[in-house]
């Protein structure tokens, strides 16, 4: 009998857990489309969307449909292309790039006079990783927040809340 009610416990324990909802402090719904395999925290208020990278450029309704953009590392080097960034620069939504290793220089539109590297790959280290959110503005302005952590380490959810809450306190 000892061995079912613990069992019982455990199970009961596990569904309150399963079932309570997080609500991120804001009252209205954040819609993120995410681009790759990143982790999704679970929130009531919060709904990601898979997006295919060539949405990106593709999709007219971006800026209506999501709150926000999120991109994992595998598309970097694709998304530090010119047309990649000029889009987002038109959107003029926060794009969250990730765990960088290259810091936010990559996602940045090069100066007319810079003789700049274009893709992700072809910029330096950084000793740590990063999540990095920038708000593009034109003309080629963009401004940000990052949040950094240990090389083996990843987005935490403590760190997806900073982000969220910095998206917010700017509107």
């Amino acid at each position: 009998m000892n061995k079912f009610m613990y069992l019982l416990i455990a199970v009961l324990m596990f569904l309150i857990g399963g079932c309570s909802n997080n609500k991120i402090t804001f009252e209205e719904t954040v819609n993120i489309g995410v681009v790759g395999t990143l982790e999704e925290f679970r929130y009531e208020n919060v709904h990601f969307e898979s997006l295919g990278v060539e949405d990106l450029l593709l999709q007219d309704d971006l800026k209506n449909k999501y709150s926000t953009i999120m991109i994992e590392d595998d598309y970097f080097n694709t998304v530090t292309q010119i047309e990649y960034i000029e889009r987002f620069e038109s959107l003029q939504i926060p794009i969250v790039f990730v765990d960088s290793t290259k810091g936010y220089a990559p996602f940045s539109k090069p100066s007319k006079n810079a003789t700049t590297k274009q893709t992700y790959d072809e910029y330096n280290d950084h000793p740590k990783k990063m999540t990095v959110m920038l708000t593009y503005q034109l003309p080629a302005a963009t401004q940000g927040f990052m949040v950094g952590y240990p090389q083996d380490e990843t987005l935490s959810q403590e760190d997806f809340e900073k982000i969220i809450e910095r998206i917010y306190s700017n509107k």
